[in-house]
């Protein structure tokens, strides 16, 4: 009668079943007819199992951990952000290849853009590392992975 029934994700709340040909989605309610009809005939319900990381998983996450890092709105605000940093390290190393010495201010402001390209660079690694395995482990997101 019902066939692949399976729990949509780790809540337990949505049942996605097979009946006479027809997928459905189902609440796991008491009181649903489906549903009770499930438990009435002991139909097993499989447990929710995710999907594998994907590459474009792991880029998504990168990319969060971007934003975060230099408090950006969204991507294109990262853009911008990132864009400004190098600009403005351009300029404080031509100040100091012009044989000009860098004042406390500006030295402290290059150490700055120097911790966030570091930061960065780490990011980028880390995406790239994971990217290359052959299977993307499930906690890829965990700071382990991004260390």
């Amino acid at each position: 009668m019902y066939k692949n029934a399976a729990f949509q994700d780790n809540t337990k709340t949505m049942i996605k079943v097979e009946y006479k040909g027809v997928e459905m989605v189902v609440p796991a309610i008491s009181g649903n007819r489906i549903y009770d009809d499930l438990i009435k005939t002991a139909t097993r319900i499989v447990e929710y199992v995710p999907p594998s990381p994907t590459i474009a998983d792991v880029q998504k996450e990168a990319a969060r951990r971007m934003r975060e890092l230099f408090s950006a709105r969204d991507d294109r605000h990262l853009d911008i952000l990132i864009s400004n940093n190098l600009r403005e390290a351009l300029r404080l190393w031509q100040e100091e290849e012009g044989g000009g010495a860098l004042s406390a201010s500006k030295l402290a402001r290059k150490q700055q853009l120097r911790w966030f390209d570091d930061r960065m660079e780490k990011i980028r690694a880390a995406s790239n590392r994971l990217e290359e395995m052959e299977q993307i482990p499930s906690d890829y997101k965990a700071d382990i992975w991004w260390s």
